[in-house]
């Protein structure tokens, strides 16, 4: 390989530079908070952390919430759009090396502007894209597992709390 500057000169000197080509590695997502299925009321908040890992970076990731039970319904909640944190969520990298970067997104997630009902059972997950672009050709996107939240009423939030202290 002959490189030239944008003035047109040159470096004659036999120095050898390894190239290492690589092919586009998967990203990879999943959820650190919550790590299982739980119940809450319809105004509740949930504090979700996820991380995500890719070789060249996450173009966009975002939160897909499903309605199963009575009636089902869908909702997207944007996270990142164009690898910039959208509002009221953090998304740093952590940890970086030559082959890999590391992201964690947190974002406290409230469930009032769904309208949810007592009885109401939600199933949700983070989805994300990596950024590859080769020709048209995208990756597809990548989801954590998916879990589940079942919508209880606040007398049944207290119940539950009073037997947990009662049993202490």
């Amino acid at each position: 390989i002959r490189a030239m500057d944008n003035d047109g000169f040159a470096n004659t000197a036999l120095e050898e530079y390894e190239l290492i080509v690589r092919p586009d590695a998967n990203m990879t997502i999943q959820l650190e908070n919550p790590r299982r299925s739980e119940e809450r009321t319809a105004q509740a908040f949930v504090p979700m952390q996820a991380v995500a890992e890719d070789d060249c970076g996450i173009e966009w990731a975002k939160l897909v919430v499903e309605r199963l039970q009575p009636s089902p319904q869908k909702w997207e909640i944007p996270l990142v759009t164009a690898s910039v944190a959208d509002k009221d969520v953090s998304w740093l990298p952590v940890e970086a090396t030559a082959e890999r970067t590391r992201f964690r997104l947190n974002y406290k997630w409230e469930l009032s502007p769904l309208q949810l009902n007592p009885g109401d059972v939600i199933e949700y997950a983070v989805v994300a894209r990596d950024n590859f672009d080769l020709d048209g050709r995208r990756h597809d996107p990548v989801s954590t597992s998916r879990l589940r939240i079942t919508i209880i009423t606040q007398e049944e939030l207290a119940a539950r709390v009073t037997d947990e202290l009662r049993s202490v």
